[in-house]
């Protein structure tokens, strides 16, 4: 996400910030962790980036995630504006290397 932001992170600056999403699937997961951060960014006006997260299974049997970004304020550096997470053409698929995760966001 940060990456069809900004074409230059900085490496230093920023607080970081927490994010904790539960979801029934894998896929809700990944689109409401993607959506959660979106918000946090409209709401901290920063760009969230260094995500850390670390995902399990919940006893009800669904999905959560426990993350952390940190947040460079947008005001310090030049970023395009992403709209939204769409859902439509999302993958989320296990290969021989690991996890795959394919999204399309709205600009």
């Amino acid at each position: 996400m940060a990456a069809a932001m900004c074409d230059d992170i900085p490496d230093s600056g920023g607080q970081r910030f927490d994010l904790d999403v539960t979801a029934g699937g894998r896929e809700s997961l990944l689109f409401d962790y993607l959506d959660g951060l979106i918000y946090e960014r409209d709401v901290r006006g920063v760009l969230p980036v260094d995500n850390s997260a670390t995902v399990g299974r919940t006893d009800e049997g669904g999905w959560q995630v426990a993350a952390s970004a940190r947040g460079v304020a947008l005001d310090t550096i030049e970023a395009r504006d992403l709209k939204a997470v769409t859902y439509s053409e999302m993958d989320l698929s296990e290969t021989d290397d690991g996890w795959r995760a394919y999204v399309v966001f709205d600009v």
